[in-house]
C-alpha cells in the first residue's frame, strides 16, 4: 500500500503542475483605429465575449454598431468575423498581443491597417 502511495504521488503533483491556463487572451474590451478609410480614421470599441464554445464580437462606433458574424479565433489570432456596411462585406482579421491588436478590415478587396488597445 506504501508502494502505490509512493508512487502515486508524485503523479499527482506533476499532474497538477503541468496545467495549463486557458485563459482566453483576446476578450474584453478593446479600443480600435482604423487607418486611411475614404471617409477618415474612425475609432471605436470593440468587444469580444465568450459564447459557448465560439465568440461573440461586437464593433461599436459612435455611428454604428456591427455584430460579426463567422467568427473564428485560434490561440492569439483573429482569422475572421465578417459584417456588413456601405454595400461591402468587410472581413476583420489580426492578432493580438498583450494589451495590443495589430489587424486589418479587407473591404472586398480594400484592405484599411486596424489597431487597437485593451481598455
Amino acid at each position: 500500500m506504501l508502494r502505490i502511495l509512493v508512487l502515486l504521488i508524485p503523479g499527482i503533483v506533476y499532474g497538477c503542475a503541468t496545467i495549463v491556463d486557458t485563459t482566453d487572451p483576446t476578450l474584453g474590451k478593446w479600443n480600435y483605429e482604423l487607418f486611411n478609410l475614404p471617409y477618415g480614421e474612425p475609432k471605436g470599441v470593440l468587444i469580444i465575449e465568450a459564447k459557448a464554445d465560439s465568440h461573440k464580437i461586437t464593433m461599436r462606433s459612435p455611428a454604428n454598431t456591427f455584430n460579426l458574424t463567422e467568427v473564428e479565433i485560434i490561440g492569439n489570432r483573429l482569422v475572421r468575423g465578417y459584417f456588413r456596411s456601405g454595400g461591402y462585406n468587410i472581413k476583420v482579421s489580426g492578432t493580438f498581443e498583450e494589451d495590443y491588436f495589430d489587424g486589418q478590415i479587407d473591404a472586398e478587396g480594400n484592405i484599411f491597417r486596424m489597431t487597437a488597445d485593451r481598455d
